[in-house]
């Protein structure tokens, strides 16, 4: 893959990848990487079982974060090549476990991103049909379509790709803000006062179980670590990136919970926990 692993040319220059990544676009892959489906499904079906105190369970999935997020900050500072996890698992632990983890490090991405591209297509049929209209494709259809659409940006070049993540987290954010501000009068504030009543039978592992399951959406927050050798200035870009990323996700998350518990009616609530959609508009 990369020189680190070569040892059959030992004294031959390695082929390297062309760094043209900067800081913001290691921030705006990672992040984006991050979030998505995490967000727009398990993150609202937890507020259905937790309420108010989703933002508690959310901080703790950051602290949990911060310090895988540190060691992977050292490690790509002092190892800024291709690979990521491959690469870490393979110079410190032999070949065959790097082989290993980075199989799994490839299964994970596969099962994420089909995760994510059925999560969109379902949100994009959902838009069309709040219009009135209902598109005649299947969600499998659709994801299918938004892969190969990502595949093909990716083959053309990581210049163009780091360019169209940048536009879409922008975008991203932007139609987020919109809908912040929309919501801000229709948000019930005594509801972050007075916990509903159905939270009492939440215990320790309740709680230890819904912090896992939102701390799916920070997985993912290594992302800039395997495009060590395509960013520039390395050993400082990756560890701010990591540094700020983990943080960024929480405020994303934590926004999106805020505002999806206050627009809810309190007896409203425990439906998010099998809501299809839990994202709604009042």
């Amino acid at each position: 893959m990369s020189a680190p692993l070569d040892n059959n040319t030992p004294t031959a220059a390695p082929a390297s990848l062309r760094r043209q990544f900067g800081l913001r676009e290691a921030i705006t892959i990672t992040v984006g990487a991050v979030i998505g489906v995490g967000l727009f499904t398990t993150g609202g079906n937890i507020v259905g079982l937790m309420g108010p105190s989703v933002i508690v369970a959310t901080l703790v999935a950051m602290l949990v974060s911060i310090y895988p997020a540190l060691l992977y900050a050292e490690m790509g500072a002092a190892l800024p090549y291709a690979g990521g996890t491959y690469q870490y698992a393979g110079l410190g632990l032999g070949r065959p476990l790097g082989m290993l983890a980075g199989w799994n490090f490839i299964i994970s991405l596969v099962a994420v991103t089909g995760g994510e591209a059925l999560a969109f297509a379902y949100y994009f049929k959902t838009v069309f049909l709040a219009m009135g209209v209902t598109l005649p494709i299947p969600d499998v259809a659709l994801a299918c379509i938004a892969l190969l659409i990502f595949i093909v940006t990716n083959v053309s070049g990581v210049k163009t790709t780091g360019r169209l993540q940048n536009g879409f987290m922008f975008f991203f954010w932007g139609v987020a803000l919109i809908w912040f501000f929309t919501m801000i009068p229709n948000v019930n504030l005594p509801v972050f006062v007075t916990a509903p009543g159905f939270l009492g039978s939440m215990d320790s592992f309740g709680f230890i179980a819904a912090v896992a399951m939102i701390w799916w959406c920070f997985a993912g927050f290594e992302t800039c670590c395997g495009m060590g050798e395509e960013i520039r200035f390395p050993s400082i870009n990756i560890p701010r990136a990591l540094k700020l990323s983990p943080f960024i996700i929480f405020a994303v998350n934590g926004a999106f919970q805020w505002f999806l518990v206050g627009i809810t009616p309190v007896d409203a609530i425990p439906t998010l926990a099998d809501a299809s959609a839990p994202t709604p508009r009042p």
